[in-house]
């Protein structure tokens, strides 16, 4: 026999030359599909459905495509049949099955398929297709787990740069104990996050009072990944005495920890607050962990809840929950709440959680005794949020000590949401807080609220719809609010109280409220209060007809120019019940309703259109000695008076 290589140059792509090409061990002699064996043993009859198979023999493969057959008759009605698919080579599409009592193979290429026992009335598949199982294959898994105990037993033994591959079960794996990864440089795997019946991979044994995966929790553990694991508590079926039976932790010795695409659901207790189980925890002196692009569905508490340091949070989607979906807290058994540092949540999505809200952190620990400095530094991103929920986010409760906050381009559904769209209550002298790009629309108490806090910036949100303001800031200083579009709030568009200069509102566009376009209201001594409104535009507010003006001045020492009112509401266009105000080009409709002063003293206006009846045009001399006031009366006579 010649030597022969295929293919190369000038081969002919014959019959002969592919049948040689296909000819391979571990990729012949096996049935692709079909094929079925159905006995008839009362009648000494089978039937064969229709299928592929791929037959070897000697240097030539074949793939059959049999028809179905049916009547065929045993060999031995009383014995082991053994049932073969048949090719003849030498004719065309020739296809037969051949039976017979010793097992023996028909001369021509063949495949035995079944082996049928008339006497025990079995049937058995053979050569079906492929299948392997390994203990372990280097360079894709140390351990393979294919059972409950081996479950058990590969994770109480891993050990440092370990891979573990978790097997599709038929039903899911049922572990009595917390599965803990205390090695390093481990990866743990799953072919599946569902069992081949549709439950998660995972579901802890009924009373064992345990709950899933935790990195770090009896020893320092670092670089772990933990991926495609589903989880469900099994919360019905555990005592009422556990608590924080979580499905993923990176417990307080964790480090360089990731957790991707997993499930969890049904988490122990079942909706009960702080002491909950929730989907992923990351506890207080975790840090450097991931949470990428999990899925937490009906769970007991929170989605995700990490009170750790340099943290990501990403990708996720939180759906049927109960707490928060996203928290940045972690209440501990010792009932303190412990706050994050360092976050990124990016492009999460949130809907129904009835008593949380999407984004959230609350009060920092009471009873700490060494609470983590400078806590915060926490950029909230791109997340949506929808159904049932309080906020779409809360920046702090009760007015925690917290920094440098920023919540960028969020996405709020509130229709169904029982509060603000954004809440922020942080105070530190040095809070930094930036509340930018949001839309959010429908939610019932108001869009933006910010309480407390230095240095804040709510600009270019688009709020519509809410129930109470639409932006309402207040206390400290250094706030500003520029660049809104606010549309049907229900009562106020834009309001700013109690706070020390500086503070600015500007360039908002805000349209058809139900009371004031904008008030501003600092409280206070003159010393204290100084705020800049300019270039607002105020379209048909006051739609509550309750005899409130487009712009509320309510403070002293206000700059307001270059506002424009398009369409007065049910009042005044512009109002100043302050002391020491100065309007400066600001426009309304001259319909003789433009101003109301009130009690306001002091008050300056200039080159506004309308002017104030009586008010009139203040110069100052070059040397900066004197002010006069040169008035006109409706005769054209004209008055200067020196002020």
């Amino acid at each position: 026999m010649a030597d022969k290589v295929l293919f190369q140059t000038d081969d002919a792509l014959s019959e002969t030359n592919l049948a040689a090409r296909r000819a391979r061990d571990n990729s012949t002699d096996y049935v692709e599909r079909g094929l079925a064996v159905t006995p008839d043993w009362a009648n000494g009859k089978f039937d064969v459905s229709a299928g592929h198979a791929v037959l070897k023999k000697n240097v030539k493969a074949y793939d059959v495509f049999a028809d179905p057959r049916s009547g065929l008759s045993l060999a031995d009605s009383s014995g082991t049949n053994y049932v073969f698919l048949v090719v003849d080579p030498s004719n065309r599409n020739d296809v037969t099955i051949e039976v017979n009592a010793d097992g023996s193979a028909p001369g021509s290429p063949s495949l035995l398929i079944q082996k049928l026992d008339a006497a025990a009335k079995t049937s058995s598949a053979v050569n079906r297709r492929p299948s392997a199982s390994y203990d372990s294959i280097s360079g894709v898994a140390d351990t393979f787990v294919t059972s409950t105990s081996e479950l058990e037993s590969a994770f109480a033994n891993l050990s440092a740069g370990e891979t573990l591959r978790i097997a599709q079960p038929d039903t899911p794996y049922r572990p009595g104990q917390w599965l803990d990864i205390d090695a390093n440089y481990v990866t743990v795997l799953a072919e599946s996050q569902f069992a081949r019946d549709g439950q998660p991979l995972i579901k802890p044994a009924d009373g064992s009072n345990v709950g899933g995966v935790r990195v770090g929790h009896d020893s320092a553990t670092k670089h772990v990944r933990v991926e495609g694991l589903g989880f469900h508590g099994n919360s019905g079926n555990m005592s009422g005495t556990a608590k924080r039976l979580h499905a993923f932790v990176a417990d307080q010795n964790a480090s360089h920890v990731t957790f991707r695409d997993n499930y969890a659901t049904q988490t122990h207790p079942y909706h009960e607050l702080n002491s909950g189980g929730s989907g992923f925890t990351v506890r207080k002196n975790a840090a450097n962990v991931e949470l990428v692009g999990n899925r937490v569905d009906d769970i007991g508490d929170r989605g995700i809840q990490a009170a750790g340091t340099n943290l990501l949070v990403r990708g996720n989607v939180l759906t049927n929950g109960y707490g928060d979906s996203i928290s940045l807290n972690v209440t501990e058994p010792d009932d303190d709440s412990y706050i994050a540092k360092n976050a990124s949540v990016v492009n999460n999505f949130g809907r129904d959680n009835a008593k949380g809200s999407i984004v959230a952190f609350g009060k920092s620990a009471s009873r700490n005794t060494t609470p983590r400095s400078e806590r915060g530094y926490f950029a909230v991103v791109g997340n949506v949020g929808a159904g049932q929920h309080r906020k779409l986010i809360q920046f702090g409760r009760n007015a925690v000590n917290v920094k440098a906050v920023s919540a960028i381009g969020n996405v709020g559904d509130g229709r169904n949401a029982d509060h603000f769209g954004i809440r922020s209550a942080v105070r530190s002298e040095d809070s930094w807080v930036n509340i930018s790009n949001n839309i959010l629309l429908g939610y019932n108490y108001g869009g933006v609220r910010v309480t407390k806090g230095h240095n804040v910036n709510v600009s270019n949100n688009l709020i519509a719809g809410v129930g109470g303001e639409g932006i309402v800031t207040s206390g400290y200083s250094n706030h500003k609010v520029t660049g809104n579009i606010v549309r049907n709030a229900g009562t106020v568009g834009v309001k700013m109280v109690n706070q020390m200069a500086p503070a600015t509102v500007a360039q908002n566009q805000i349209r058809f409220c139900q009371e004031q376009g904008i008030v501003v209201n600092q409280g206070g001594t003159a010393s204290d209060r100084g705020v800049t409104v300019y270039g607002n535009s105020l379209d048909a507010n006051n739609q509550g007809s309750n005899g409130v003006p487009e712009l509320d001045v309510q403070t002293q020492n206000v700059l307001a120019f270059g506002n424009h009112v398009a369409t007065r509401g049910g009042s005044a266009s512009f109002s100043d019940a302050g002391s020491g105000n100065l309007w400066v080009g600001n426009m309304a409709p001259a319909d003789g309703s433009a101003w109301s002063l009130g009690s306001a003293t002091g008050v300056r206006t200039m080159a506004n259109r309308p002017n104030p009846a009586g008010e009139g045009f203040v110069v100052t001399t070059p040397d900066g000695t004197a002010e006069y006031e040169i008035t006109v009366d409706n005769n054209g006579s004209v008055t200067t008076t020196q002020l």
